[in-house]
């Protein structure tokens, strides 16, 4: 009877030990196919974030052979266009604008007072046009970047409580070019959403922008 106990004893060990080794195969294969799928989202996510909504096309060629077709032929020297980046220093209330116009034309406004920076080479300043005009940008829509925010949110998110609202101004008459719109601290936007493609054109043009001004101008003092 003993010897009976015993062996129903040992059998039943061997099927709890099974049975637990079970779980716990069965618990690590859920936490794989668990992170498998959070990678799988991520990277939808991300996907979703690289595209540019909207009706303007010149940033995908050969969807409208015209627009494409204008751009090309276009002598920005004597479009009359311009890029206006327009600074509003937060608590301050300080205002400065930089513009390049498509004669190459740089200058700056400050508090009112104008001020001419530069003048940039053609070849140069109508490529930084391109650059601008093919990026996506045109199509920056806060309703779409919010929609791309509400995707995943970081934890913790990133603050500040006194930084400069940038403004962008598109103008290009010529090619039905006419683009503004602000956001407020592009950088910091930028850490929060590393993937958001409008928060990435923003922050590269700011610095195309900001390159063009010599390193000996008042401007950095």
């Amino acid at each position: 009877m003993k010897r009976v106990a015993s062996i129903v004893f040992v059998a039943l060990l061997g099927f709890v030990a099974g049975w637990m080794c079970a779980c716990i195969r069965l618990q690590r294969s859920f936490g794989e196919s668990q992170v498998i799928s959070q990678v799988g989202r991520d990277e939808e996510i991300k996907t979703l974030r690289q595209r540019i909504y909207g009706s303007n096309h010149y940033h995908q060629k050969w969807i409208s052979p015209e627009s494409d077709e204008r751009l090309e032929r276009l002598d920005f020297s004597q479009s009359g266009g311009s890029i206006t980046l327009a600074y509003a220093n937060g608590l301050s209330g300080r205002k400065s604008n930089l513009q390049i116009r498509c004669d190459g034309t740089f200058s700056i406004n400050k508090d009112g007072v104008p001020r001419l920076i530069t003048t940039l080479d053609s070849t140069r300043c109508a490529d930084f046009f391109k650059r601008v005009i093919t990026s996506g940008l045109l199509n920056y829509s806060d309703d779409v970047v919010e929609m791309k925010r509400d995707l995943k949110r970081p934890n913790p998110i990133s603050d500040v409580s006194d930084a400069s609202s940038v403004g962008f101004v598109i103008s290009v008459p010529k090619l039905d070019i006419e683009k503004e719109f602000s956001i407020y601290a592009p950088e910091v936007e930028l850490r929060n959403y590393p993937d958001i493609i409008e928060f990435q054109l923003i922050v590269a043009v700011e610095k195309d922008i900001l390159n063009f001004i010599p390193k000996n101008d008042p401007y950095w003092k």
